[in-house]
């Protein structure tokens, strides 16, 4: 639970950069966007995959450490 929302508040920062007093090139602009999309896919694909096998998926580099920090 705490993955999911730590990976919410990680999607709103692309938006926050849509938000500033000058413009981006779209070639940086778009590259972002797909990066942060490739991200969370694989990431839900790992917890997806981690737990049809049973397993914690608490092997997301930073996600996963960062809520295994704010839990204990």
């Amino acid at each position: 639970m705490q993955q999911a929302l730590i990976l919410d508040i990680t999607l709103i920062f692309p938006s926050l950069l849509g938000q500033l007093p000058f413009q981006i090139p779209a070639l940086l602009a778009n590259s972002g966007s797909n990066c942060v999309y490739l991200a969370m896919v694989a990431s839900v694909g790992y917890a997806v995959v981690s737990n049809l096998t049973g397993k914690v998926p608490d092997k997301i580099p930073v996600i996963s450490e960062a809520a295994g920090s704010s839990v204990q």
